[in-house]
């Protein structure tokens, strides 16, 4: 909770920049674990951010982000001695994040309209779900005839954590492009977060660092 109220008092000091600007960004997102084989696939992102210019190149760029994350992954165990097994484990995984990036943003316009972005600095985040759905299949064999299959059984379960495992932390690096027509804006931005999400409990996934694609469509107030 401290931390919590630290993020928001950082939020609220934002305001002394009198040049402000803020807005709202919508979209989808392209997650994937750092050190585990996963398939990303799309899930939704919603940001208020707000950017207080220092220069004509940098910035101080405050966003409150929530991202629903979602992979896919598979995972093949072999085991048994004289009968053989393959367990085969296909998991669907939804991962609701919550993040409070606090970036310096590095800004370079080439013209009216596109802009190249770089931000890096510190971020908070928190887990307020994980939801995953596993489906199992098993096979035996025998080990002198792998030709003869037996297929044994089918099954699948549900995991739903809600809650707060950890407030982590840590350093976040941005790169992209934006394009700016009036009030309206499309980023394109790709993220490393250098901390751990957090997936304890029954999750099938451990904790792991992520990195995301964005593409997002924002106005600006």
């Amino acid at each position: 909770m401290k931390r919590l109220c630290i993020v928001l008092i950082l939020f609220s000091l934002s305001s002394i920049y009198a040049d402000s600007n803020y807005g709202i960004k919508i979209g989808t997102n392209f997650s994937k674990f750092r050190s585990i084989e996963t398939k990303a696939k799309p899930g939704t992102t919603l940001c208020f951010y707000k950017n207080n210019p220092v220069n004509t190149y940098f910035s101080i760029n405050l966003e409150l982000m929530y991202s629903a994350k979602k992979g896919e992954m598979n995972d093949v165990i072999l085991g048994g001695t004289y009968t053989g097994a393959i367990f085969s484990h296909n998991i669907n995984y939804s991962i609701g994040v919550i993040e409070f990036p606090l970036l310096l943003k590095n800004h370079y316009q080439i013209n009216k309209k596109i802009g190249f972005n770089l931000y890096a600095g510190p971020s908070f985040s928190t887990r307020i779900f994980y939801m995953s759905k596993t489906n199992r299949q098993e096979f035996l064999f025998e080990i002198h005839d792998m030709d003869d299959w037996s297929y044994v059984k089918y099954d699948y379960d549900y995991i739903l954590e809600m809650g707060n495992p950890a407030f982590e932390h840590g350093l976040s690096i941005h790169g992209g492009f934006s394009i700016s027509v009036h009030h309206f804006l499309l980023d394109f931005r790709y993220m490393y977060d250098f901390y751990e999400i957090q997936t304890v409990g029954k999750a099938d996934i451990d904790d792991e660092e992520m990195h995301s694609y964005l593409i997002l469509l924002g106005y600006e107030f």
